[in-house]
């Protein structure tokens, strides 16, 4: 019989060896036993403990329990930041509104989700909204255990939303580890020691931010931070012993060579008795010791050092909130630093309110059945005031808010007669209706230029209507643009007469002064208050209101002849200008703008700016303090811009009607007619006739104060208090 090759013999014992221990390699892994667990535990989460449902007291199976969380998350710095983040989500405002559909468009707002945006006023049917976000707020910082119990009404709608401390809850699990869905436990409560009644998810939404494979419970920023922040407590301890018992004497005597112990003691007795009974006084008595006696002092510790800023740096990095406030000042440039601080702040914040907004909307698809609405914060506003005009003016330009929206976010009344509810886009000639853009509406009729004059150039009488039909389309917004112009000069006037102010006085240190009126008066007289470039930025808009007026004069006389709105539009432009320069103390004369005694917005200003600073120095404001006296007084605030822009338009209304009345030469006078509820000095003028040219009796005029919304009323020759005399003497 033939022998079988080598190789073939020791592939068949390698086969043997691998049948009986799965491995071929040598010191090889070798076969993994065999499985002890039945199949359907395939899937199991994590390695549970036995029994983990039947220990009903929350949090015990981990390191660190929820009473040590509440303890930490009371200290002192650590619920400073947790309520400053409150602050800042209490501020902000949120709105229901339907998702946004596939193509980017949204559904329309109907009645139910107004509904359930009252009914989120006050989630819980006893605090408001910023009361109930506080407690939410805190049970995540501290406990990330979000409880929050769905309370139904007898007909199983939703009732309120009631807050549970998250330290009573117990999720339980099932056998793969996970939370059990309802009709089954998915929770239980824990009180007085006792397991007292169990939740399904359609009782409770337990929700924590931070969930983990291996737990059933979340990880909180408080036990994040557990070590570091009783650390920071122990060291604020000893930094408050310091101003109690103290820890370390002050110094210590050195006797002198040779003397005994017993003189020693005796001396150091003295001194205690004298000092060591916390009597202040006791410390400003002269004392006396024998000669020779040495003090010596003992330096004391830093009350703060690089690591407490590191334990402060540490506590604010996990709630992303900048710990520039709780630093001491460095070389760091002011302009890192507010970036650092706004980017943190921002951080923190944006956190927090992506974790309440998908809290919201499981609450809004799960409890009122709306899958299709959602909750969202409105999250462009601002509360730093350059930042937020800001946002407001560019969001004004591009269309995206109206002039009625930006004022109603400052709590302001809208635009009469509808003028700023529609969105409007900023261009370089001005603004343009955001309708007009998306469908331009048909041009106007081409003006068709005569034979060119002897010199070139198109007829004076042409170009002059092209001026007029100019005019007449800015007139739509000239009233929101002279407001938009005086609000921005004003504020920006504002922070340039502070400056020149504060230069001017250079207070030193804040100490009050009572009588400087001198001083006061020199520092304005160092103020520049020529102020003509405001009056170039009105003349515009002061001209389109005006030949508005003065063409809707002209249409309700029925003329439309071009000559008669040329003649118009001129004394309109005229009216404009010098009105316009009389705002900013100057007249027009020969073409020239000189100094006009007289009221004026700079003249009226100063008398503004003169109080702020008066009060402010008998306050002993400092430098800083004197600037902001200047910047956030009456004389820079929007509702001054607000009220001479009203003013000025209503008296540019009168003056274009004027115009009309008198280019049509059909008006021979004007009646005082007064508005519902008028003061009782324009009272006393309604009805009043004078002719086209004359004044009013004592020479008031139209409008007669601020804010004063009397009119007039064209009176045609027959209707004159004369015409009727003058006739008698025609007959005669």
């Amino acid at each position: 019989m033939a022998e079988a090759p080598t190789g073939v013999l020791a592939r068949a014992l390698a086969a043997v060896r691998y049948t009986l221990s799965g491995d071929m390699t040598w010191f090889g892994p070798l076969t993994p036993l065999a499985p002890q667990a039945p199949d359907d535990v395939k899937g199991r989460q994590w390695d549970y403990p036995v029994g983990a449902n039947i220990n009903f007291t929350p949090r015990s199976s981990e390191r660190i329990g929820f009473d040590k969380l509440k303890t930490i998350g009371k200290s002192e710095l650590v619920r400073m930041v947790m309520d400053s983040q409150k602050d800042k989500l209490e501020a902000q405002e949120w709105a229901i509104k339907p998702k946004e559909l596939p193509g980017g468009k949204r559904g329309k707002m109907d009645a139910g989700a107004t509904e359930i945006q009252t009914a989120l006023e006050y989630p819980d049917r006893i605090h408001d909204w910023a009361q109930w976000l506080r407690m939410v707020a805190d049970q995540l910082y501290v406990l990330d255990a979000l409880s929050i119990y769905r309370r139904k009404d007898r007909g199983g709608r939703p009732w309120a939303f009631e807050i549970v401390d998250g330290a009573t809850i117990k999720p339980l699990i099932d056998g793969s580890g996970r939370q059990p869905i309802a009709p089954s436990a998915s929770y239980q409560q824990a009180l007085k020691g006792l397991p007292a009644v169990n939740y399904t998810t359609d009782e409770l939404l337990y929700y924590p931010q931070n969930v983990r494979v291996e737990s059933v419970y979340g990880y909180s920023r408080v036990e994040k931070i557990i070590e570091t922040a009783e650390i920071s407590i122990e060291r604020m301890k000893s930094q408050k012993a310091f101003f109690t018992h103290g820890n370390l004497s002050d110094g210590f005597f050195e006797a002198p060579t040779g003397v005994q112990p017993d003189q020693v003691r005796q001396v150091e007795t003295m001194w205690n008795n004298l000092l060591g009974q916390g009597v202040v006084e006791n410390r400003r008595v002269n004392q006396f010791l024998p000669a020779g006696f040495k003090w010596n002092a003992i330096g004391q510790p830093p009350l703060q050092d690089a690591f407490d800023e590191w334990l402060i740096r540490i506590i604010c990095f996990n709630f992303s909130v900048s710990p520039q406030p709780f630093l001491k000042q460095t070389g760091l440039g002011k302009g890192s630093a507010e970036n650092e601080h706004a980017a943190a702040e921002a951080a923190g914040v944006n956190n927090t309110m992506t974790y309440i907004r998908r809290v919201m909307n499981r609450i809004i698809a799960e409890d009122f059945g709306r899958p299709d609405l959602e909750f969202d914060w409105i999250e462009d506003r601002e509360f730093d005031p350059e930042t937020k005009a800001d946002i407001e003016d560019k969001r004004l330009r591009n269309g995206s808010l109206t002039l009625d929206e930006v004022r109603d976010r400052n709590g302001e009344e809208p635009l009469p007669d509808g003028e700023g509810a529609q969105p409007m886009v900023y261009t370089a000639t001005g603004p343009i209706l955001l309708k007009d853009v998306l469908n331009p509406p048909e041009p106007p009729p081409t003006i068709v230029a005569p034979p060119q004059d002897p010199n070139g150039g198109a007829a004076p009488k042409v170009e002059q209507e092209k001026a007029d039909a100019a005019n007449l389309m800015k007139a739509a917004p000239a009233k929101a643009r002279l407001q938009l112009a005086l609000s921005r000069y004003l504020a920006k006037k504002g922070k340039d007469v502070a400056a020149q102010v504060v230069a001017s006085l250079g207070l030193a240190k804040s100490e009050p002064m009572d009588d400087q009126s001198g001083r006061i008066e020199q520092a304005l007289d160092d103020v520049d208050w020529d102020w003509t470039d405001l009056a170039k930025s009105l003349t515009p808009s002061i001209t389109a209101l005006a030949t508005a007026a003065g063409k809707d004069a002209l249409d309700d006389l029925g003329l439309f002849d071009k000559s008669i709105m040329s003649a118009m539009t001129a004394r309109a432009t005229d009216y404009a200008n010098a009105r316009a320069a009389e705002m900013v103390g100057r007249k027009l004369v020969d073409g020239e703008l000189v100094d006009n005694d007289g009221w004026s917005i700079p003249s009226a200003t100063r008398n503004m700016v003169r109080t702020a600073v008066t009060r402010a120095m008998a306050e002993g404001e400092s430098n800083d303090g004197l600037a902001a006296a200047i910047r956030e007084s009456d004389a820079f605030s929007r509702a001054r811009a607000q009220m001479i822009a009203r003013t000025e338009t209503a008296k540019a209304d009168v003056a274009g009607h004027r115009a009309g009345w008198k280019a049509s030469g059909l008006v021979a006078g004007r009646e005082w007619q007064t508005s519902d509820g008028c003061c009782d000095e324009c009272q006393a003028l309604d009805g009043t006739i004078v002719g086209i040219d004359e004044e009013f009796p004592d020479g008031a005029d139209v409008p007669l104060h601020p804010n004063c919304e009397c009119n007039e009323l064209p009176v045609l020759p027959e209707d004159m208090p004369d015409a009727d005399s003058d006739a008698d003497d025609d007959d005669d």
